[in-house]
């Protein structure tokens, strides 16, 4: 049984650090998301400011490499942490799949 209640304790130890690694993920997404948002809006309104529609300024800053590059940067962030996310619904199941393994051992005993 000690075995068992170690390989729960593992399962569990791994859970907490993902979803520490998602913390951390979803953080990071928000921060390029953010500077993302901040850069377009920021080179919008110069443009806009300066006499062009609303339309064409935003047409005008995402065709700029610079935004493609922010825009993806964020996209990966926001895929890195669905995919933390994803890891630790798995790691859930693996939990109860366990668990029950091991109640059905018990019951077994």
């Amino acid at each position: 049984m000690n075995r068992e209640v170690d390989q729960l304790d593992r399962i569990l130890d791994k859970l907490s650090q993902r979803i520490d690694e998602w913390d951390d993920a979803q953080a990071e997404a928000a921060e390029a998301e953010a500077r993302l948002k901040s850069q377009e809006a920021t080179t919008a309104k110069a443009m806009i400011d300066s006499g062009m529609s609303a339309a064409k300024a935003q047409q005008e800053v995402r065709a700029k490499t610079e935004w493609r590059e922010m825009y993806l940067e964020a996209q990966y962030k926001n895929i890195a942490a669905q995919k933390v996310k994803m890891q630790i619904e798995l790691g859930n199941k693996y939990f109860e799949a366990e668990r029950t393994r091991q109640a059905n051992l018990r019951g077994i005993r």
